[in-house]
């Protein structure tokens, strides 16, 4: 009996140990941009969080700053994730050790448990999928929601193998703390209510399954029972006592509403009713099949397809063999499914849910597996070199992840932070930094946490904008100089000048005839434009990334010439496209304009040393216009073996790969792009596309992907622009999610309209940036700057 418990309680702590480990050892260090920040610092102040306020996870972290002093606040905070993926594990671990032991005839024969490598199998799956993994390893509160719904499941799972009533008790005050964790986990309850209702019974009447062996406690009568379960659950509820508390108490929290001790403001938090509206239920009855085609790209990316396969087997093993446990599992992850994929926000972290179920079935699968090698009398050495083998997939998994996934470096926030008080601080200025999301919360951190004076409003203010940036610049255009954190180009339509400076763009009426400080001067004249200096932002780049320019240029003369800058690194020659520039006919006489400007080296440059030149070319007449002039060189380092352009169709800013591209219409043949031949469609019909992405290397930019339909004059006919995969994969949120090596199928449908006239038609492919609208550049197979495209082919438009 002795090795019995030791058994059971050492194997749940070597999963709880190696999931820790994975998580700690590539575990952010510090803050990082946006939601992550802001769950470190509210908990802290004892404020609220944004909708729906997370009350559960405000009282938790809290808690958790306060009992565990390890290492900065941003560092202990995530390294709660780290705690909650861990534990998330052993719980899956634990449910596939709950499902009926005497299920598998193996252990029918012997009447003893096996030796847990199923439930091993199905654990470290969870923790090598991908999605689960970066969760895992920072602040956030979706590792905690999933880490709730691990715990329902294998309270449930155990109240039914152990026919003790108190396991249905604790589930019930978990459910109760996981709606005030995050509403959307009951999207869970109709799995565990259908599976309460299937497994109790009525005192007297209660027949044991085949599970329940002689000596477990006598199950109370369904009523009283479900009484007691509701009971709890209502206890669970009083974390939301905290919003009307916090409201009550002066002063009112720094951040967050202060109306929650009013119905109507605790109900507009707690079911984030601002946010619904445009999030949840997005994509209609005709769309479910394109929704389908991003559930299979993104269960590839979390699993391996032989665990993708065991999951199949084992729901429907379990269906045969303990139908509550295929029920409580299938409807858990089909449900959360349906939600997941068709919301358009935060669908990579609304997929942990049903990712948790899904690795309970993988569990289930490996012992279906282990049942049908006992049914073979495959020899015992045999069965458990088939689990091992099973073992090497995760276990491959987390070597491939593990350096791409890391963020042991990952410091942005705080060097962001820095930034702003290198270049803000101690000059006086008054300045105004109008600033998203993202990049406010770590600076509110600094003033907050850190109690710097990097925010002292004898230098900089930070106005954090939630409305149109043209907008916040009208409402403090008489506060001080206004600073933009990247290019804007609404702000640019209304006339005004963003002028590059340092990391920043600052904010000029026109004429921008003031003088800035050029921190290497030129007096060069190229045609009607004068190139008056530069500043190389770095001088050092890794291959693939990009050495930021500034180029400061003038026309003593109004032009109707659109000159354009152009640069070459050694052997790669960048023709800047006019996107998100200031043309020069748009110029007024005399004044100063400092754009920024981005030299990307090619994923396959070698180490060493490449000299860096500048040109100006006049569009207009097609003509370079003097001399190249020399900036020095610039250090190619870190080359890791990283691939170019090896097997594309195209290659976005050397981070986003396209492999494949098709296209067809109606019952035509499926074409891949560039297509010779255009594809024929009537006017009102559609052309369905199936863009296959690559992740070339980190992707720093939050991209969204544009599908046009061009007419013969380039004007824009028809369109769709997603986040890639629908909402579903983001290039980046807080930090890169696009993994170097990672590849996804996107589907996309073009509708002609039913105006359109016959005619031809082009398809262009591309991304631009989220808030700047910038185009990201594409290279060709040289690692030449190309365009900012990629056209697929032609689309002919015909009669009806």
């Amino acid at each position: 009996m002795k090795v019995k418990l030791n058994r059971a309680f050492l194997l749940p702590a070597a999963v709880f140990t190696g999931g820790g480990l994975l998580y700690i050892s590539t575990l952010a260090p510090g803050l990082a941009f946006g939601d992550p920040s802001e769950y470190t610092l509210m908990p802290h102040l004892w404020a609220i969080l944004h909708p729906p306020g997370y009350a559960f996870m405000t009282l938790l972290v809290k808690l958790w700053q306060t009992l565990a002093p390890i290492g900065t606040l941003a560092y202990r905070t995530n390294l709660l994730s780290a705690f909650a993926g861990a534990a998330a594990g052993v719980m899956v671990f634990g449910a596939v050790r709950s499902l009926p032991p005497l299920l598998t005839s193996a252990v029918r024969s012997s009447g003893e448990g096996s030796w847990g490598g199923e439930a091993l199998f199905a654990a470290f799956s969870l923790y090598t999928a991908s999605n689960f993994w970066q969760h895992a390893i920072h602040t956030n509160a979706h590792i905690i929601t999933a880490t709730l719904a691990s715990v329902s499941i294998l309270l449930l799972l155990r109240w039914r193998a152990t026919n003790d009533d108190r396991w249905l008790y604790a589930f019930g005050l978990v459910a109760g703390l996981s709606v005030t964790h995050h509403p959307l986990l009951v999207f869970g309850f109709p799995a565990y209510v259908v599976f309460i209702l299937a497994s109790i019974r009525p005192a007297g009447s209660w027949e044991a399954p085949r599970n329940v062996v002689k000596g477990q406690r006598p199950r109370r009568s369904g009523l009283k029972v479900l009484l007691i379960m509701a009971a709890f659950g209502l206890v669970g509820l009083a974390p939301w006592l905290y919003f009307p508390i916090r409201s009550s108490i002066q002063p009112p929290p720094p951040f967050g509403p202060s109306n929650m001790n009013t119905l109507d403001g605790f109900l507009d938090l707690v079911l984030a009713r601002g946010l619904t509206g445009v999030n949840l239920f997005h994509f209609g009855l005709s769309e479910q099949w394109h929704r389908l085609i991003v559930f299979w790209s993104l269960i590839q990316l979390q699993f391996a397809w032989p665990a993708i396969l065991l999951a199949v087997v084992g729901l429907i093993w379990l269906a045969r063999r303990d139908w509550q446990a295929a029920l409580l599992l299938g409807l858990h992850a089909l449900v959360n499914l349906i939600f997941t994929l068709n919301s358009v926000q935060d669908v990579m972290a609304y997929l942990l849910t049903p990712l948790v179920s899904t690795a309970i079935c993988i569990g289930a699968g490996a012992l279906a597996l282990a049942d049908f090698l006992h049914f073979l009398k495959t020899p015992t050495v045999l069965k458990t070199f088939g689990v091992f083998t099973l073992l090497l997939f995760p276990l491959a998994n987390a070597f491939w992840l593990a350096p791409r996934i890391s963020l042991r470096e990952w410091r942005e926030a705080d060097n962001f932070v820095s930034q702003v008080g290198t270049h803000f601080g101690g000059r006086g200025e008054h300045a105004i930094l109008l600033s998203d999301w993202e990049h406010a919360t770590p600076l509110w951190y600094d003033q907050y946490v850190e109690i710097r004076t990097v925010l002292d409003p004898i230098d900089v203010t930070v106005v954090y904008v939630n409305k149109p940036f043209v907008d916040a610049v009208w409402e403090n255009i008489d506060k001080g100089p206004i600073y933009l954190i990247e290019y804007n180009r609404d702000i640019v339509n209304t006339g005004f000048r963003l002028r590059a400076e340092g990391g920043f763009y600052r904010l000029q009426p026109p004429p921008a005839v003031e003088p800035p400080a050029i921190p290497h001067p030129l007096d060069l004249k190229f045609g009607p434009v004068e190139l008056l200096g530069y500043d190389l932002l770095t001088d050092s780049v890794e291959p693939g990334g990009g050495v930021p320019l500034i180029l400061y240029l003038r026309a003593p003369e109004v032009t109707d010439h659109i000159i354009q800058p152009f640069a070459r690194l050694g052997p790669w020659e960048h023709r800047f496209t006019t996107d998100s520039h200031l043309l020069t006919p748009y110029w007024q006489a005399g004044e100063i304009i400092a754009e920024r400007w981005e030299v990307i080296a090619p994923l396959d440059a070698e180490f060493g040393q490449y000299p860096l030149e500048v040109g100006l070319s006049d569009l207009t007449t097609g003509e370079d216009l003097g001399e190249r002039v020399s900036l020095g060189n610039v250090r190619v380092v870190g080359n890791e073996g990283k691939r170019g352009n090896e097997g594309l169709a195209a290659n976005f800013g050397q981070r986003v790969g396209v492999e494949l591209v098709e296209g067809w219409a109606g019952g035509s043949p499926v074409q891949t792009a560039p297509w010779p031949e255009p594809i024929t469609v009537r006017a009102g019909e559609s052309v369905e596309l199936r863009i296959k992405w690559r992740a070339l290397a980190s992707v720093e930019t939050s991209y969204t992907v544009f599908v046009h339909l061009l007419d013969s004059g380039n004007g824009l006919v028809a369109s769709q622009d997603y986040t890639p995969l629908g909402g579903a994969w983001p290039t980046m949120l807080w930090f890169p999610k696009w993994l170097p090596g990672q590849t996804a199928v996107d589907p996309y449908r073009l509708t002609v309209p039913p105006d359109a006239p016959p005619g031809d038609y082009v398809i262009e492919i591309g991304l631009y940036g989220l808030r700047s609208v910038a185009r990201a550049p594409a290279f060709d197979s040289a690692g030449n700057l190309a365009g900012d495209r990629f056209v697929a082919g032609g689309v002919r438009v015909v009669m009806k």
